[in-house]
């Protein structure tokens, strides 16, 4: 279902089943919500680059899922089209999920100065506000490993 490339690209096949592997998520996450246990398992959306994905991510999700029953939606991208999907809106369209919202949303800004000026900017488009250690708000940007 995938073709050994770099990136690695689904076939026909692996596209019609990963579209139905999603499908399936939503479903779930509908039931999830219905059943009263969405406050425990609400889904979580991350966008990776390939670097991450080929060496700490999958050990790191590994734990995660010992740990909790959240549905994760993994998104591959590097910085140039996180920006550009993120603005765009098609992160939350291919995977069937609403756009960003202040009401329910939180979000972590961790990056090149440029990156973090970037989300920064589109968070706060989509009606997020930065907050701190002593003003919380919808977002943060993390600011101890940026040169």
């Amino acid at each position: 279902v995938l073709v050994r490339m770099k990136p690695l690209k689904a076939t026909p096949l692996g596209e019609q089943l990963l579209s139905h592997v999603q499908k399936v998520s939503v479903l779930e996450e509908q039931l999830t919500t219905r059943s009263g246990a969405a406050d425990y398992a609400s889904p979580l959306s991350v966008a990776v680059n390939n670097d991450v994905l080929a060496t700490w991510f999958t050990e790191v999700m590994a734990r995660f899922s010992e740990i909790r029953s959240n549905p994760v939606h993994i998104y591959n991208a590097d910085q140039t089209q996180t920006r550009t999907l993120l603005q765009q809106g098609k992160v939350f369209k291919d995977l069937n999920l609403p756009q960003i919202t202040a009401e329910h949303d939180r979000a972590m800004v961790c990056g090149s100065m440029g990156l973090n000026t970037d989300l920064k900017s589109i968070l706060e488009n989509y009606g997020l506000r930065e907050g701190a250690n002593s003003d919380p708000a919808e977002f943060v940007v993390e600011k101890a490993f940026v040169g």
